[in-house]
């Protein structure tokens, strides 16, 4: 094997698998875009950053390969041509992922991992033609590792063969033997017949052939039970068939199939023969060596080539990559992945669609006949029908998950090569996207993180080895580390897609927790058993609120009809607070909740414009003009005070407008608050206060259903509540008695985080409360509740319901409440910081973060440039990390390697080959006076390294620091 004189060089080059990852990053751009969503973004540039990286990984995995082929050697036209070869690796890492192929090769090699010092030999079956001259062919070696996005080749051009053995055809009779003597063909062995002199010697052995004699088979090895043999002699005379190139007239093809065919003659009725050709005479003989040789000697006259190619153009198919079936870690791993990518989706994606990918799973795992291709057609126009029956708008993204979800489950049904496998990984990350596009706090993020990661490792470890997971996961885990200043200058630098540039992405939101805009007896208390975050408020300046101002306006209803209220017309915009009244400036940060409103410190007086989408509505509230459906942070500047003048006449019509169907004894009920002619609209307002804390009403999470006009039994009867039943019977009341009145609903309260800095108001904070207008104060501010329970103000929900001196009370005064509570709010700062620096990271954001940077006003054009200088700086410091020298799992072997390095830059290398103890004989000659430490070293190191028991490390240790301080004045330290 002879090999090649210079090396290829290593190309990479992108394949399919590239524009589809182009593709869905700019999927993923889209949908950050879109939401503004920063969670998203880092995603997607996470994903471009270990793309790019993986450049030089798979340069890397091909770039210390040495590859040697041999000659072509072809056989007979029909049984193809054999190239064999040899790979090593001449570097210290394993190589992983790489096929052997050639343009037409009946197959292709593939090796899993090559492994330094282990060279792998093989070889490959390539076909030949009967047309023209011989033209070169190439051999190409090649890997997708380590996440299959780029093709690394090595392209070895291999020169024409000169083997080529002809196939025997032809039908002229074989030409007449000839006699010789000994003196004019020596050697020439006589087969199955004695010479003429008699003095014959005996040449050996041959298989018996049809018309030998029967005195000249080897009987007795018959008799011992072995194949019939014929003896041969040689003799000094006896007749030979002398094939002469030049005796016969056609074409050198069908000339040299002639010849093979007079070959196979003799070979079959025992005729010595010899061969005359222009350039070579081959002597008389007879057996299958003298035949082959007789064979590649004709090959050299055959016009056979390998098929014309062109070595830097020629496309050859990637057998491995098609044919070959992954193993079932691999499965394992990318279907737990995409399993894994579910749980942020719930409440949100049909759980059909999920079910449906999981049976696909284990379809997969089972195989069967219902991996067939009518059954996967069955899977796909199932799945398509029950997500399109289930979901009401199919333009939302949760319609659009759900659906890719069963075309998911599809792919993994029909997956059998690392290419459907690619295929399915890549989706795998877009439904990481998906995943975080529904739910961006900080758990949910971490999560996906993992599971990004977790199908990373399942691509590594796609064109590994059994056996290569943990390899696989620190490969994932490297490649992430090495991404992350990619990531993080992208994320800095990277323009943000402006929102007015591309559609908003339609999305409901009828799983998630949150008030509705409706009030019906129940609704809140719904709400209120979860503890999900509704947002959280930045006081600006530290500004404490007292309990009875943390009041968080949503909305405000109108629309009376006893315990039901909606929201209605009536509403306008209230006058500007008094020039002296208190201002409270607040940073907002709500949670999804799908619908317009906004929260607010109970009253809005202005909301600045940061690109949030929120403005002043009617009635003191902040709306956004688009359905929250991701985390929003806003600004908003409340008043205490409420605003004074006269209530225009619409709004009084709309809030002494009272529903048709009350009784008389509710209408009584309200009259009587009314004492006298005199009363103001205050006294109605406590008359109505005392009737209901004197009248036995009990404030409860659990006051069991009303009916539709429960208004009689509530006030009258059972006089059992929750907040919205007596802040709508309190609405009506007043406003049956001509007092003007609305409801508001919002929340009440929240916890207060000293880490943070902020109120974090969760959703069984939620809260409704009346307003009644008095000509003196203006809208003011009523809760009947806090009336009846007024630890409501000062204490949470489960607490004020339980009393002060409840033992789940007395339990938050411990020492191991309190540290639960620290924890949490620990863990909210980090979950807020993570909100308030990444996923509300917009173009606005952007902008403020380069402003802190001191690059406010650089253009963006100068921004790209430092992008790319980032990048490239990134990308050279992965490229010499990458070329460094790889740590010896042995310990031994690395102290032994420390001292090789000490004395090649003292001048004294290491020879290959060269064994510890001759080595270390050799530097002893040129440094006597360290000659006694090195040979100490060289034993320790064959004992630790070789021996029994691995326990001499530590005085292997010892001696390679003491030869260190012996010569550190002459050999310098590694």
């Amino acid at each position: 094997m002879s090999a090649a004189r210079q090396q290829p060089r290593v190309t990479v080059r992108p394949n399919r698998h590239t524009f589809a990852l182009g593709a869905a990053l700019v999927a993923m751009w889209y949908a950050a875009a879109a939401q503004a969503n920063g969670a998203v973004y880092l995603l997607a540039f996470a994903c471009a950053g270990m793309a790019m990286l993986s450049w030089l990984h798979a340069r890397a995995n091909l770039r210390d390969i040495e590859v040697q082929a041999g000659d072509l050697i072809a056989e007979t036209r029909g049984k193809g041509c054999r190239l064999p070869f040899r790979l090593n690796s001449k570097g210290t890492r394993a190589a992983s992922g790489i096929e052997i192929a050639a343009a037409n090769a009946r197959s292709s090699v593939f090796v899993a991992q090559l492994e330094p010092g282990a060279p792998f030999r093989a070889e490959l079956i390539l076909p030949t033609t009967p047309s023209g001259p011989a033209q070169p062919s190439l051999l190409l070696i090649r890997s997708l590792y380590p996440l299959g996005f780029f093709t690394a080749e090595l392209r070895l051009p291999l020169s024409r063969t000169r083997k080529t053995m002809p196939l025997p055809e032809g039908d002229l009779p074989l030409p007449s033997p000839v006699k010789t003597d000994a003196s004019k063909s020596a050697g020439t062995v006589s087969f199955g017949r004695r010479g003429v002199a008699g003095n014959d010697d005996f040449a050996g052995l041959r298989p018996w052939q049809p018309g030998d004699s029967p005195r000249h088979i080897d009987w007795k090895a018959v008799a011992r039970d072995r194949p019939m043999m014929t003896k041969q002699w040689s003799g000094s005379q006896d007749t030979e068939v002398i094939l002469d190139w030049n005796s016969l007239t056609l074409d050198d093809a069908e000339k040299a199939g002639q010849f093979a065919k007079w070959i196979q003659d003799c070979e079959a009725n025992a005729i010595p023969f010899s061969l005359v050709l222009p350039a070579l005479k081959i002597p008389a003989g007879l057996g299958p060596a003298h035949a082959r040789r007789c064979l590649e000697a004709l090959g050299t006259l055959m016009p056979h080539r390998l098929p014309d190619e062109r070595a830097s153009r020629q496309r050859i198919p990637f057998v491995h990559e098609t044919s070959a079936l992954s193993s079932k870690g691999t499965l394992a791993g990318l279907c737990a992945g995409l399993a894994l990518t579910l749980p942020p989706m719930f409440g949100e994606v049909s759980v059909i669609a999920m079910i449906l990918l999981i049976v696909a799973m284990g379809v997969r795992f089972h195989g069967g006949r219902w991996c067939a291709p009518l059954a996967r057609l069955a899977y796909v126009l199932l799945g398509g029908g029950l997500v399109f029956a289930m979901e009401n708008d199919h333009r939302t993204m949760e319609a659009a998950t759900a659906l890719l979800l069963v075309f998911i489950g599809a792919k993994v049904i029909e997956s059998r090569t690392p290419r459907d496998f690619q295929v399915v990984g890549l989706l795998g990350w877009f439904l990481c996207m998906c995943g975080l596009s529904l739910e961006q706090s900080l758990v949910w993020s971490l999560h996906t993180a993992g599971v990004f990661l977790l199908i990373t490792a399942a691509l590594a470890r796609l064109r590994r080895g059994p056996g290569q997971t943990k390899k696989s996961v620190r490969a994932a885990f490297s490649l992430m580390a090495q991404a992350l200043p990619v990531m993080v200058m992208l994320f800095l630098f990277f323009p943000r897609g402006n929102e007015d540039l591309v559609a908003r992405l339609a999305r409901r939101n009828s799983g998630r927790s949150g008030l509705t805009t409706n009030l019906d007896p129940g609704s809140i208390a719904t709400v209120a058993l979860s503890d999900k975050i509704a947002f959280r408020a930045q006081i600006s300046g530290d500004q404490r609120i007292a309990p009875r101002d943390r009041y968080w306006r949503c909305l405000v209803l109108w629309n009376c009809n006893g315990l039901s209220w909606r929201r209605g017309a009536g509403g306008g915009r209230s006058k500007p607070p008094p020039p002296d009244s208190k201002i409270v400036r607040q940073t907002i940060a709500v949670e999804p909740h799908g619908s317009y409103w906004l929260p607010s410190l109970d009253r809005a007086v202005a909301v600045e414009p940061n690109g949030s989408g929120a403005f002043m509505g009617d009635d003191d509230t902040v709306v956004c003009n688009d359905s929250v459906d991701n985390a929003r942070r806003f600004v908003v500047a409340s008043s205490p005070v409420p605003a004074r003048g006269s209530l225009p006449g619409t709004q009084r019509s709309a809030a002494l407008r009272v529903p048709a169907d009350v009784s008389e004894r509710v209408a009584s009920l309200a009259r009587s608050f009314r004492k006298s002619p005199a009363s103001t609209d205050q006294d109605v307002m406590t008359a109505a206060l005392d009737y209901l804390r004197e009248q036995g009403f009990k404030y409860t999470l659990e006051p069991g259903s009303y009916e539709a006009n429960g208004l009689d039994e509530f006030l009258l009867s059972r006089r059992l509540g929750f907040c919205e039943h007596f802040s709508a019977s309190f609405a009506t009341l007043m406003r049956l008695a001509g007092v003007p009145s609305r409801v508001v609903v919002g929340y009440l309260g929240g916890e207060y985080s000293e880490r943070g800095g902020y109120w974090i108001v969760r959703q069984y904070d939620a809260h409704a409360w009346t307003e009644v207008w008095l000509e003196e104060t203006g809208w003011t501010r009523v809760d009947p509740t806090a009336e009846l329970n007024p630890d409501r103000l000062t204490s949470d929900l489960e607490t004020s319901l339980a009393g002060a001196d409840s033992a789940q009370a007395l339990s938050r005064r411990t020492w191991w409440w309190r540290a639960w509570s620290e924890s949490r709010l620990l863990w909210d700062k980090l979950d807020y910081e993570w909100y308030n620096r990444v996923v509300s990271a917009d173009e606005q954001a952007q902008m403020d973060t380069l402003s802190s940077l001191g690059l406010g006003r650089t253009k963006w054009a100068a921004l790209l440039v430092i992008l790319g200088a980032g990048v490239v700086i990134t990308a050279l410091g992965v490229f010499l990390w990458l070329k460094r020298t790889a740590r010896h799992p042995d310990p031994a072997a690395r102290l032994w390697l420390s001292v090789c390095r000490r004395l090649a830059k003292a001048g004294v290398p290491r020879q290959p080959g060269e064994t510890a103890t001759a080595f270390a004989t050799r530097a002893a000659k040129e440094f006597p006076s360290a000659a006694v430490g090195l040979m100490r070293i060289s034993e320790r190191y064959n004992e630790a390294r070789y021996g029994a028991t691995h326990q001499n490390i530590n005085e292997l240790r010892l001696a390679v620091e003491d030869l260190g301080s012996r010569l550190k004045a002459r050999l310098p330290l590694a």
